[in-house]
């Protein structure tokens, strides 16, 4: 659902723009979305041992450091600061376009005023726990060399971090969006509050239980794909896909995970920063390229 809501936004900027108010709240969640899943990502790097392509790591710190830069900008503004707000006008263009040493000088600046007056943003979404997140981002960004497996202690902390942050974006969705978006219904944009609402339905956690379905098919066609392997996080045990090209996890644990997709046939498809919200079902599309076949240009869809 938090795929869902950021896509329904990302698409609906200028409306999202209409509402001060929600389009700052909507800042904190994608970026709050945005730790919860680079934290998944990183601790399946870690326990699975794959490498994570530098250019994805640089997008997750340019999503994280632009909205970290607009909240104390939305409070220097607030305080008339307007060096401070010159300061932290930091696009996700300008972090995601610069170069490796710039993008870590970019990111420990957003991250050193914003550790500064953390006492003070509290209430424009800055919190310890987001800034620890965050800085656990640019550390991994800056040295990309495989790390030694994490002690359970050390992966148990991380899911703990997870979690948390999966409580402060629930907050933001919960007790201001939900509650700013009536006002699109008055300034011309009632389709949006309701597309809005139809993404933001929660299926009651105690009448469902939770289940994960990920749909192969073959990327050139479309068509299902039977007996593909499906392994789940570190897992040497795995699922084979139905002839209608389905796999289902039922009662999967919530939080982040990662699956790796096989077939003789195709190319090897690693889905990684899936995640799972207690009560929820959800469905993964992804479509594996035949060997020596092109890319896709959308690898993998989330349908909550």
């Amino acid at each position: 659902m938090y795929h869902q809501v950021i896509e329904l936004c990302e698409g609906n900027l200028a409306i999202v723009a209409l509402v001060a108010a929600f389009a700052t709240s909507y800042n904190v969640f994608k970026t709050t979305v945005t730790a919860i899943v680079s934290g998944a990502v990183d601790l399946e790097t870690q326990t699975v041992g794959f490498r994570i392509a530098k250019v994805s790591a640089k997008r997750d710190l340019a999503t994280m450091g632009s909205g970290i830069a607009g909240m104390v900008a939305a409070y220097a503004s607030v305080i008339s600061d307007e060096e401070l707000e010159a300061d932290m006008q930091i696009s996700f263009t300008k972090i995601n376009t610069a170069l490796d040493d710039e993008v870590v000088a970019i990111c420990t600046g957003i991250h050193a005023k914003a550790n500064s007056l953390v006492l003070l943003l509290a209430d424009y979404g800055v919190t310890p726990l987001l800034l620890t997140a965050y800085m656990a981002a640019i550390t991994d960004y800056d040295d990309k060399k495989p790390k030694p497996l994490q002690s359970r202690a050390e992966k148990k902390g991380i899911r703990a971090q997870g979690d948390l942050l999966m409580k402060d974006a629930d907050k933001v969705l919960k007790k201001q969006m939900d509650k700013l978006v009536v006002n699109f219904k008055t300034n011309g944009n009632a389709l949006f509050e309701s597309q809005y609402q139809a993404v933001r339905v929660i299926i009651d956690a105690g009448s469902f239980s939770t289940v994960l379905k990920i749909l192969v098919v073959n990327a050139v066609n479309g068509l299902p794909l039977r007996n593909a392997k499906v392994y789940r996080d570190s897992s040497p045990l795995f699922k084979k896909t139905t002839i209608k090209g389905f796999v289902t996890f039922k009662d999967i644990e919530e939080g982040g995970h990662s699956f790796t997709i096989k077939h003789k046939l195709f190319q090897d498809y690693s889905l990684t920063g899936v995640m799972i919200a207690h009560g929820q079902k959800s469905i993964v599309t992804v479509m594996m390229v035949p060997l020596g076949g092109a890319a896709s240009t959308d690898p993998a869809g989330f349908d909550v």
